[in-house]
């Protein structure tokens, strides 16, 4: 996760279909 991170805060969430899966569940973790 802390590899993206970055990248999610520079706007890019268009990853692999599987990688999006798996930081969609843990951002949800993440902000909860």
């Amino acid at each position: 996760m802390q590899d993206i991170l970055p990248l999610i805060n520079h706007g890019h969430i268009h990853f692999g279909e599987n990688k999006v899966q798996e930081a969609i569940e843990k951002w949800t973790n993440i902000k909860n």
